[in-house]
């Protein structure tokens, strides 16, 4: 049977607030968007469970930028940066939800060897491309097909028959 589970997301939020929250709104796990550091993610790993959202741009190194959570994080989450605006004087990218694709290409044929998200501007015409992606080795530890604003009416309201458009196409 599954069971729903309550997850906050949060960004570069402090330790005691996201405990605050965790205990104020039952929370089964919490997603890391920020800039979390292995030793931030460790300790409230010891709590709770703890996504760690990675963002990556066009030429960052996926293995690279990973190593350092494998002991601190539960699971990861693979999203598309986006560079923030040029005003900004320090490097930043967009916290999720830019509904950009993430090239899933750049998973492929590396070891993840822990349970990941797949996310990034994944929309309803994708069941293929995530069945292909499936596939392929690093797949075995895929945990979770992240589906969000393109499948929604509104902004926070899931289009559930395309929703289940998506999951029977993927079963097929």
């Amino acid at each position: 049977k599954l069971k729903a589970c309550k997850v906050g997301v949060f960004v570069d939020a402090g330790y005691e607030e996201i405990m605050k929250q965790i205990d104020a709104f039952g929370l089964d796990m919490v997603q890391l968007h920020g800039r979390e550091t292995p030793y931030e993610c460790s300790r409230i790993a010891s709590y709770i469970d703890v996504i760690k959202a990675f963002r990556f741009a066009e030429n960052d190194h996926v293995e690279w930028m990973i190593k350092d959570f494998y002991d601190d994080a539960d699971m990861f989450l693979f999203d598309t940066g986006v560079p923030a605006p040029k005003e900004e004087r320090e490097n930043k990218a967009l916290h999720g939800g830019t509904g950009r694709k993430f090239n899933w290409n750049r998973l492929k044929g590396l070891r993840i060897d822990k349970p990941f998200f797949l996310s990034g501007g994944i929309e309803p015409t994708d069941a293929r491309m995530v069945q292909d992606f499936m596939k392929d080795e690093v797949a075995k530890d895929l945990f979770v097909v992240d589906i969000c604003s393109r499948f929604e009416i509104i902004p926070g309201v899931k289009d559930m028959e395309k929703v289940k458009a998506f999951i029977d196409e993927l079963h097929t």
